[in-house]
């Protein structure tokens, strides 16, 4: 599935297809011969083969943007200048097709493709009509034309791009807060029920200890049941405390390799008495012929 795209792209989009009808316009009108308009026509339809593909894979992939588009400032450049040249339009005013082209790759590529694909075309313009009978004036100021056309392109674009990326950032951090309170909520909500149990319970119990008719046993089995629950309020409110902390040790994580045998035998001695209590057989057993495993993690921040 294409997924949608940024606005700059459309932008793109048309302003190629529309330079390139009229550039076919322009020639239809020309007073050149039919079969060198018939080439030139052929030409601009065919370099679609090449330009569609790139501009697909510089959409797909923004990090090769900038170069993509570059490698079109050389192809596009080479194939404008091959046309006027061949129709006997380089000192003519059709050298404002390599402007148009210039200003299609800057917008799409932004700041430095602009920039590379300008000089490219302006050194192209200039090799090829120095040896001509146009003023080197004249020539000079095209080029820099061409350049600074291609520049200014290109910073607008880049300016866009990153307005673009800032307005995706700022959709992307509202959809996760989005998805942050609505697990918040369900937190809440199971939270607030595994209170109400316990609590619910130990004031039971609790009456059941002020009651007169209770006798010892019960009164006995109350405290225990109290002692129970208290428990698993406490260990709830732990859980609470580290989910609390999640963000910021997630911020903090210092990630490195290392043995998970040592974290294993610590969590054994920690947690042994308590399991011996309970009548619990609670070891850690390790094959002598397995392998220690590594993770990635941070130890000071993994606790059981």
């Amino acid at each position: 599935m294409f997924k949608k795209l940024p606005a700059i792209d459309y932008i793109v989009i048309f302003l190629r297809l529309f330079l390139k009808t009229l550039g076919i316009y322009v020639l239809l009108n020309l007073d050149i011969s039919a079969p060198l308009v018939l080439v030139a026509v052929i030409v601009l339809i065919l370099s679609e083969s090449y330009e569609f593909p790139l501009m697909f894979v510089a959409q797909r992939s923004r990090q090769h943007r900038t170069a993509i588009f570059i490698i079109l400032g050389f192809l596009n450049s080479a194939m404008v200048l091959g046309l006027i040249s061949i129709i006997g339009q380089l000192e003519g005013d059709l050298y404002l097709f390599l402007v148009a082209t210039v200003i299609g790759l800057s917008i799409g590529g932004g700041l430095t493709a602009g920039i590379i694909s300008s000089l490219i075309a302006a050194t192209g313009y200039t090799l090829l009509t120095m040896p001509g009978s146009l003023p080197l004036l004249t020539i000079s100021i095209r080029a820099i034309f061409i350049m600074f056309i291609g520049t200014i392109t290109g910073l607008l674009a880049e300016v866009v791009y990153h307005l673009q990326e800032e307005i995706e950032r700022v959709q992307e951090d509202k959809t996760q807060y989005r998805k942050m309170q609505i697990v918040k909520e369900k937190f809440i909500t199971t939270a607030s029920h595994h209170l109400r149990t316990p609590l619910t319970v130990i004031k039971g119990y609790t009456e059941m200890l002020n009651d007169p008719k209770i006798d010892i046993e019960g009164k006995e089995k109350a405290r225990r049941n109290i002692l129970k629950h208290t428990e698993e309020l406490e260990d709830l409110a732990e859980k609470l405390i580290h989910l609390a902390s999640i963000q910021t040790i997630a911020e903090n994580l210092r990630l490195r390799t290392e043995s998970l045998t040592p974290f294993l035998e610590k969590a054994t001695k920690q947690y042994a008495t308590q399991a011996q209590k309970k009548r619990i057989d609670f070891r850690y057993v390790v094959d002598a012929t397995a392998k220690d495993v590594h993770l990635e993690f941070d130890p000071e921040q993994l606790h059981i």
